[in-house]
C-alpha cells in the first residue's frame, strides 16, 4: 500500500500511537534512515514487522474526499 503513497507523494508525515514521528520529503527520509522505500522507512521508525495492520487503520479513520 505505501508503494502508491511513494508514487504520488514528495513528502511523508508517519504517526505511530498518536505521536508524529516523522515528517520529512521522500528522499530525506531515505537519507537519514538508509532506506531504499517508504515501507521500509515506515517499518524501521515504528518497529513494525507488518505495515498493513497500521496502514489499514489509519485508512478506516481519514474520511474519503468525494
Amino acid at each position: 500500500m505505501l508503494d502508491v503513497v511513494e508514487k504520488v507523494c514528495n513528502r511523508a508525515l508517519i504517526i505511530d500511537r498518536g505521536n508524529l514521528i516523522a515528517d520529512a520529503p521522500l528522499e530525506e527520509l531515505k537519507s537519514s534512515t538508509m532506506e531504499s522505500s517508504l515501507e521500509s522507512i515506515f517499518r524501521k521508525l515504528t518497529r513494525s514487522e507488518d505495515t498493513k495492520p497500521k496502514v489499514e487503520r489509519v485508512l478506516e479513520i481519514l474520511p474519503l474526499s468525494a
